[in-house]
């Protein structure tokens, strides 16, 4: 895993909201190594994006580099062509106002870091971050790991072993399952599967996206009652996350299980024909799109019953 910074302009936002980094060689057909250092990012690398003097959003890069031509709200500077690179990232945290000032007092100055010798940013598009100041980062967004993998002896240089991403991930997904769990269950000890219908234990209930959660944006993400729904751990959940159940535009649970799936077909066909007392005006969008992509899973299976 590597971490990197990105100096953006005016389209950071559209970038970030698109879930993409694009560039392409500069004008004439030359060679810019800030511009071919995209083609170095691979999955699970981190991404500060910087902009308008301020660090603005941190991202995952989720799939390595393509050819793609220029997107919109990439306007050409005088001798460019279209013809570039494409980076698809996941943002975890966006609107991020961290100033120039206060990264100035964190950040390294001078060569290889994103500040030149004076503290102010370099030009370049993307520069590769040395893990102590990204670690340092990290801190100020709130995403810190544990302390014990950055502290050193006193007579020893900082070091960072790596472990950013895996302990962000979890944080970003314990504090999103309690929001979602605060939401769907208002704290009740019981609650309903939205699935099956089984009144259960909170502890067996799970706060389910309806779509994959890297499928949102930032701002949909916070929107919890188009989201998500209740489903029991014993067996809804996982069925409805791999496409075996899906609800259809009457709220209508319904089996995708086909023949090849005797086992789990057994708790599918049990609660198909339900009534999804999660699908409301609100999540039917979502669900209409969990039921597209189970039928093009399930597309060489049986027909859903």
């Amino acid at each position: 895993m590597r971490y990197w910074w990105a100096s953006q302009g005016r389209n950071y936002q559209h970038a970030a909201s698109q879930r993409r980094l694009w560039t392409c060689p500069p004008a004439n057909g030359g060679s810019l190594r800030s511009r071919e250092l995209i083609k170095e990012l691979t999955p699970g690398d981190l991404v500060f994006h910087y902009a308008n003097k301020e660090l603005r959003v941190l991202s995952e890069v989720t799939a390595s580099w393509v050819p793609w031509q220029r997107p919109e709200n990439h306007p050409p500077k005088p001798g460019e062509h279209d013809d570039g690179w494409l980076v698809t990232t996941d943002p975890w945290y966006m609107n991020l106002e961290i100033p120039l000032g206060v990264l100035q007092e964190v950040l390294e100055h001078g060569s290889p870091s994103p500040l030149n010798k004076n503290g102010m940013p370099v030009r370049k598009f993307l520069s590769e971050l040395n893990p102590g100041d990204a670690a340092l980062l990290l801190s100020l967004i709130g995403a810190e790991a544990d302390r014990s993998e950055t502290q050193a002896e006193p007579d020893q240089d900082r070091v960072w072993s790596g472990g950013t991403t895996s302990a962000l991930r979890e944080k970003l997904a314990r504090s999103e399952q309690a929001a979602l769990r605060g939401h769907l269950l208002a704290g009740a000890t019981h609650g309903t599967c939205n699935l099956c219908g089984r009144d259960l234990p909170s502890e067996l209930l799970v706060a389910a996206h309806i779509v994959p959660r890297h499928r949102l944006t930032d701002d949909e993400r916070r929107e919890l009652s188009r989201i998500a729904m209740l489903a029991c751990a014993l067996g809804c959940d996982a069925l409805f996350e791999h496409g075996y159940i899906a609800v259809d535009t009457t709220g209508t649970v319904r089996d995708f299980t086909g023949s090849g799936s005797l086992d789990a077909s057994v708790h599918a066909k049990d609660i198909a024909g339900q009534r999804c007392d999660a699908h409301t005006p609100a999540t039917a969008g979502r669900f209409a799109e969990h039921y597209a992509q189970a039928q093009y899973r399930r597309q060489e299976s049986s027909p859903p019953r």
